[in-house]
């Protein structure tokens, strides 16, 4: 039995790892704002800004995942927030690392999450690869960023892998409900010209491969995480609203509109790329919904 350290435990990814892990009874802690306990789980206080973490937590921790970070699509991107969305990611790790340290907690192995936002989307029907060149725009910074940050837990000799994932589809939260919402009124809205990809994985493949990465321990480095399929935006438009058996009308929101209304997000809802999983295929890893159509059976 491991005793596994999560940050972000409470949002959707975080549960479904913890809920997996618990399953093949292992001990699950999280950081948190409040510390206490969620069910079985022990929650330790944390706060990035004082960096300050609650010693007891590192006790007996052989592994960590890193999740936590401010929501991307929380807020709109003011200078303030987008600050927010860099520190929320780079100086937690940054504390893990150091309170890592200080505790002389000695590490098997640290899984970090980053995103597919980190490719540039100047091509975006060439299928991005692990080994590609970062974009430009201010996610792709971000990502960078982040996993930079990720660099000390390398250079101490610890089993580092990290995440690049897509839109995590859970019939519970997160993208998909609002994706979805818009049935109920008979539409399903394009965005801008509906041709930029959609890189998705759903909950269920996104947890699994967490666990997988903390365990198979021949494997470390950077992996794409998203299903074998990347449907355009106006494609998964189209077989949500296949799924859902309604007839639905499909206007198309223009950019200007989007921006309008988003700010510089909305840049997210129109621009995307299309992803390969080959290398944590090729690793041994498997997924349950590598098609999008096996997932929106599941989902809806």
């Amino acid at each position: 039995m491991a005793k596994i350290l999560i940050t972000g435990g409470s949002g959707l990814l975080g549960k479904a790892i913890s809920g997996i892990l618990l399953d093949k009874n292992h001990e699950v802690a999280w950081l948190s704002r409040d510390g206490g306990q969620y069910g079985s789980i022990k929650k330790y206080r944390w706060d990035i800004k004082t960096k300050f973490i609650d010693p007891a937590a590192f006790s007996g921790t052989g592994h960590i995942i890193h999740l936590a970070g401010a929501g991307i699509m929380d807020a709109r991107w003011s200078r303030k927030y987008k600050k927010e969305i860099i520190n929320s990611r780079v100086k937690s790790a940054e504390l893990l690392f150091n309170t890592m340290v200080k505790t002389g907690t000695s590490l098997k192995s640290f899984i970090g999450t980053s995103a597919v936002g980190f490719y540039s989307t100047e091509l975006p029907e060439v299928k991005a690869m692990e080994t590609d060149v970062s974009g430009n725009d201010f996610l792709a910074r971000v990502c960078v960023a982040w996993e930079e940050a990720y660099g000390a837990f390398q250079q101490k000799n610890i089993r580092t892998l990290i995440f690049r994932t897509g839109v995590i589809l859970s019939a519970d939260g997160g993208a998909f409900p609002k994706l979805k919402a818009p049935l109920k009124l008979g539409v399903a809205p394009i965005f801008g010209d509906g041709r930029q990809y959609f890189p998705w994985i759903h909950i269920s493949d996104a947890a699994q491969a967490y666990v997988y990465a903390l365990f198979e321990t021949g494997i470390s480095g950077t992996f794409n995480l998203a299903a074998s399929e990347t449907p355009t935006n106006r494609e998964f438009a189209e077989a949500l609203a296949k799924k859902s058996g309604r007839k639905v009308l499909f206007p198309q929101v223009p950019y200007w509109l989007l921006r309008m209304a988003m700010g510089e997000r909305a840049s997210t809802l129109t621009t995307g790329k299309n992803i390969s999983n080959r290398k944590l295929m090729r690793s041994g890893f498997t997924l349950n919904y590598p098609y999008l159509a096996n997932a929106l059976d599941e989902l809806t």
